[in-house]
């Protein structure tokens, strides 16, 4: 029999988690039986990759019969695991960013039900805990792959929507590279319905390209085509994790800029170009315009 795994969400499908859709399909390739449980309806546009349960969590247990059930985020209610360990079933947990916290992770590694918790490093080396170990970022590996062809002069994002990705930096700097043409897609977030509409108006106004709810195949043909990707996240207001999107962003071999923050100086390592201020990712893309065709061969193969 299979080993049966039931990923916890709180609200699934959604078109900005294509980390939890690459680890479904992941799974699905190591020949795993797989189901989610969503505590709320995702984006309406999704689709569903499993069977989804949105009844109550012991009922989805009874019916699914897990080996494991494996959530997302630390913040997962604890009356879930509660649930989990009266049927005897074990937990594992998957962090991402804003979830994080010392304290928050040592007493969830404190739940007898909870065997493992994997975090990006730079979080593991803070918590240091026996349950909680690092593991990067995952992407889907099938289907981000090394694009010819790029658009050197466009810039690309993609990001949910929702303050702290740093969405409004991206349209500003639009305005101030001449001769780049910027595209931006963004996620509907439930709970941060004010934020997106915004940063439309004001992409639209100041000639960004933009567009919303997109899938997954549209995301992979936008992100092959991109010549370089800007990363916005700004970790004074949001903790950085890992950002799915870089690390589909360099599996297609785009020149990446993230701004400064802990942990990304690993995580991007000598494959792309760190900023601090608008006025430092200004200046790394326009010096691209100077660049040779060995330049750019060398960034990609990186």
């Amino acid at each position: 029999m299979a080993l049966r795994i039931l990923i916890g969400a709180g609200n699934y499908p959604k078109l900005s988690e294509s980390y939890i859709e690459a680890e479904i399909r992941y799974f699905l390739r190591r020949g795993l039986e797989v189901a989610v449980w969503s505590e709320k309806v995702g984006s309406p546009e999704a689709p569903d990759l499993v069977r989804v349960f949105r009844n109550t969590l012991s009922d989805a247990i009874a019916v699914w019969k897990p080996s494991v059930f494996h959530a997302h985020y630390l913040t997962f209610a604890g009356y879930a695991f509660d649930q989990a360990a009266r049927a005897g079933v074990p937990c594992t947990v998957r962090g991402h960013s804003f979830d994080q916290g010392v304290e928050r992770a040592r007493a969830l590694a404190r739940h007898p039900a909870v065997r493992r918790i994997w975090v990006f490093p730079h979080f593991a080396r803070e918590i240091k805990d026996p349950k909680v170990l690092p593991l990067p970022v995952a992407f889907d590996s099938s289907l981000y792959v090394p694009a010819p062809g790029k658009d050197r002069k466009l810039v690309y994002r993609t990001a949910a929507g929702k303050p702290g990705k740093g969405l409004e930096d991206f349209v500003e700097l639009a305005a101030l590279c001449p001769g780049f043409r910027f595209e931006l897609t963004a996620n509907n977030v439930l709970g941060d319905e004010s934020y997106l509409p915004a940063i439309e108006k004001s992409a639209v106004a100041k000639g960004v390209g933009f567009a919303k709810n997109i899938l997954r195949d549209e995301a992979v043909r936008r992100m092959a085509l991109a010549g370089i990707y800007l990363d916005t996240s700004d970790a004074r207001s949001h903790p950085f994790g890992m950002p799915i999107s870089i690390a589909e962003a360099l599996a297609t071999g785009c020149y990446v800029l993230a701004r400064e923050a802990p942990g990304i100086h690993e995580y991007l390592g000598n494959a792309g170009a760190i900023y601090r201020t608008l006025s430092d990712a200004q200046e790394l893309i326009l010096g691209t315009r100077i660049w040779t065709e060995d330049r750019w061969k060398d960034t990609t193969e990186r």
